[in-house]
């Protein structure tokens, strides 16, 4: 025979949430708790002593995800009692974002140390060009008459000066100024 409904049936009980009360143990929360019928203030733990001669102090738990106090929360895998925070993570962020004191206090700071955005600004520019800068060296390019991309890990490394003979280098084609280019071909 399979089992249905709750454990406080068979013994004529009706199954309750039990609740957080000051100087109860909430531990208690996440157990199975049962009352008389119709009678909520009788509300109790299948472990303490009020249900002993039905369950003999047998804790029976309830099942992880259960809600517990009352409704105000779920029980996890360790049987606590984990409370529903209304006022999660994502809600104290999108009222942290959408605080319209903090856009004030942003403009305030803005207009008292405009010299302050300025030069940001100009940092900004500066970075920005000198990435383009130290990137182009090493990007591709489709144009056969501009030298290939040097290797990234080439242009990092520190040079050694060389003891020995130097070798003859290979002859590298002589690289033409991009203003003598025009749509694709040199001026003569």
């Amino acid at each position: 025979m399979g089992c249905s409904g709750s454990i406080c049936e068979k013994y004529g009980l009706e199954v309750c949430t039990c609740a957080s009360v000051d100087g109860k143990d909430d531990t208690e929360l996440c157990h199975v708790c049962c009352m008389e019928r119709m009678k909520p203030n009788t509300c109790s733990s299948t472990g303490s002593e009020k249900w002993a001669r039905f369950f003999n102090k047998k804790v029976t738990t309830l099942q992880p995800g259960s809600p517990c106090n009352d409704f105000k929360g779920y029980c996890d895998v360790f049987m606590k009692c984990r409370l529903v925070d209304a006022d999660g993570p994502l809600a104290r962020l999108k009222k942290a974002i959408f605080n319209p004191e903090l856009y004030e206090n942003i403009a305030e700071w803005i207009v008292a140390h405009w010299w302050a955005v300025l030069l940001m600004g100009i940092a900004l520019i500066m970075l920005m060009a000198g990435f383009i800068k130290i990137c182009s060296v090493h990007t591709p390019s489709s144009n056969p008459k501009l030298p290939p991309p040097k290797p990234l890990p080439g242009t990092l490394k520190r040079r050694r000066p060389q003891h020995t003979q130097p070798q003859p280098q290979p002859q590298r084609h002589h690289r033409q100024p991009r203003e003598n280019y025009q749509m694709g071909q040199m001026r003569r």
